[in-house]
C-alpha cells in the first residue's frame, strides 16, 4: 500500500541523491563548458611596478621635497615642449611652455622634449629640431642631465643620489626609453629625478607623461 509516509521517504531519498550527484560533479567540467561563469573567472593581476611605464606611485624614494606629473608635447603639439622645473614647483603658470611662449623664460628652461629625446638647452642648441632650437636661441640655462647607475631606482632616496652626483657623467641629451630614469640639475641648481611614463604613439601628438621628484633642500 502506497502511503504518504512512503512517499515522504522516497522524496527525501531522491533529494539526497540529487545532492550527492551535484556535489560529485567536477567543477572544471562546468568551467570548460561555461567559462564565462563568475566562479570560473581568474582574478586579474595589477601591473604595479611591473607595468610597462612608471607612474607617480612608483616614486617612493625618501626625501623628495615635492612630486609632480607633467605632460609634454613635441615640436608640433600642445602642451608645450619646454619645461622650467623650478618654476613648476613654485606654482608657476603656463607650464610647459610652447614655442610661442618660451622666449621670455628661455634662460630658466631645464629640459626640452622633441618627441624622441629630452634635451637641456645646451643640448638642444646642438641637436634639437630647428623650431625648438630657434625658440630658445641664446638661452643661458646651465641645466644638465646626469647618467645614473643601474642600482638607482625610483625607490632610491634623494640624499643617496645627491651624495653620489659627483661620480655621475654629465650629458645634455637623453633618449626617452620605457621606464627610463633620469637625474637633472636644474637651471637654479636644484635637482630632479625624472621617470618616463606613457608616451602617445606617433601621429597622435607624441605627448609624453613624466613624473618628477624635486629636491630643493
Amino acid at each position: 500500500m502506497f502511503t504518504m509516509k512512503k512517499f515522504a521517504v522516497m522524496t527525501a531519498v531522491g533529494f539526497m541523491a540529487s545532492l550527492m550527484v551535484a556535489c560529485g560533479d567536477d567543477p572544471d567540467e562546468d568551467c570548460t563548458d561555461n567559462p564565462s561563469l563568475p566562479e570560473c573567472q581568474q582574478p586579474s593581476s595589477s601591473s604595479g611596478n611591473g607595468g610597462e611605464v612608471w607612474t607617480l606611485d612608483d616614486l617612493t624614494g625618501a626625501g623628495w621635497a615635492a612630486k609632480y606629473t607633467v605632460t609634454l608635447g613635441d615640436a608640433n603639439a600642445t602642451p608645450g615642449s619646454f619645461l622650467d622645473i623650478d618654476t613648476l614647483f613654485k606654482g608657476g603658470s603656463n607650464i610647459p611652455f610652447t614655442i610661442s611662449t618660451v622666449g621670455i623664460v628661455k634662460d630658466k628652461i631645464d629640459l626640452i622634449y622633441d618627441g624622441t629625446n629630452l634635451f637641456t638647452p645646451v643640448g638642444c642648441a646642438v641637436s634639437c629640431p630647428t623650431k625648438l632650437k630657434n625658440a630658445i636661441a641664446g638661452s643661458t640655462s646651465q641645466s644638465v642631465f646626469y647618467t645614473l647607475p643601474s642600482n638607482v631606482t625610483p625607490a632610491t632616496s634623494a640624499s643617496v643620489i645627491y651624495n653620489n652626483v659627483a661620480s655621475y657623467q654629465q650629458v645634455n641629451n637623453v633618449g626617452v626609453t620605457a621606464k627610463g630614469v633620469y637625474y637633472l640639475q636644474t637651471s637654479a641648481n636644484w635637482y630632479a629625478l625624472i621617470l618616463v611614463g606613457a608616451k602617445a604613439p606617433s601621429g597622435s601628438g607624441q605627448t609624453l607623461q613624466i613624473f618628477i621628484g624635486y629636491d630643493h633642500d
